[in-house]
């Protein structure tokens, strides 16, 4: 039995969701999957939702698009502020329209906080707002990362001694909590863990998995194929239009690079270089994530796969 076959056997009516790091494959594996069990995928990807943002963020393309349809790609304005809550909301109405046309669901992607959002669940009321954790961040540099960490043992003693001195995305998430709902984080988080268990099930996690050497070289001649389809003259597309280099998606790993070379900061080579660097890192990141969740199926990448 080859694992297509296997996958589809012990999913049993569960939704596929797709994980691997960047570059592994995820969209390929996707569309194999969704043309044995008549799917259509649900893109989960914090960067390709963006209009306009088609090379540097490896949206699919228009081939792989005419083989399956896709959702959530190409469709938001790059001003647009997005949360994991929202694209949860906006995911659960896709699903709601591909059942509508008596359809399977695939859900694939890279962005792994909104993924565990979708199937986990999150708790509405402390869904993330990107302007109180804007304010929240520059709160804390006014009073500096020591007296914040005391005012959050204030009303969280339990969550507060176990926050690093230095660890500013944790204190920022737990005075956001706090803001919002009036509640310590460790009764929220005690709340999702109850979530998590209930909603999980419904979903079947495969996670692609290959050598990291394999992986570090389909990175490396995946930025080069980016910047051989015109990724530069992309950027600078994006610019002419109207798009501000401080937008979300143009912060972007490599789209920062690509406007350094824009700005004169650094020739094009070097951006490469440091592209395929920073790439490589963000994938390990992700491999650590994945080594901590729950998967239902290793597909194994060989040789012999698509890419």
């Amino acid at each position: 039995m080859n694992q297509l076959s296997e996958i589809i056997q012990l999913a049993k009516g569960r939704i596929p969701v797709v994980v691997g790091p960047t570059a592994s494959g995820k969209t390929d594996l996707a569309i194999q999957l969704a043309q044995k069990i008549n799917s259509e995928i649900i893109s989960v990807d914090s960067r390709q939702i963006f209009h306009g943002f088609r090379i540097g963020t490896a949206q699919p393309g228009r081939y792989q698009l005419g083989l399956i349809r896709h959702h959530l790609i190409d469709v938001l304005d790059p001003d647009a502020l997005i949360s994991s809550g929202k694209y949860a909301d906006w995911v659960n109405d896709c699903e709601n329209d591909i059942i509508s046309r008596n359809k399977s669901i695939i859900l694939t992607g890279g962005s792994f906080l909104y993924l565990q959002s979708i199937t986990q669940g999150i708790i509405q009321e402390v869904d993330s707002d990107p302007e109180v954790r804007q304010e929240i961040y520059q709160y804390i540099e006014s009073i500096g990362l020591d007296s914040a960490l005391e005012e959050i043992k204030s009303f969280d003693p339990k969550y507060g001694a176990i926050i690093h001195k230095n660890d500013t995305k944790r204190m920022v998430r737990a005075l956001e909590i706090y803001k919002v709902t009036g509640k310590a984080p460790t009764e929220i988080f005690l709340k999702q863990k109850i979530l998590d268990k209930e909603k999980r099930n419904k979903y079947f996690y495969i996670s692609i998995s290959t050598e990291r050497d394999a992986l570090y070289e389909r990175i490396n001649k995946r930025t080069d194929e980016m910047i051989s389809s015109g990724w530069l003259d992309e950027v600078n597309k994006l610019l002419n239009s109207g798009i501000s280099r401080d937008s979300h998606p143009m912060q972007s790993l490599g789209y920062r690079q690509l406007l350094d070379v824009i700005k004169e900061l650094t020739d094009i080579d070097s951006a490469i270089e440091i592209i395929k660097a920073k790439t490589r890192q963000f994938a390990k990141k992700q491999l650590t994530w994945l080594n901590k969740i729950d998967i239902d199926f290793e597909y194994k990448l060989s040789n012999s796969n698509n890419e």
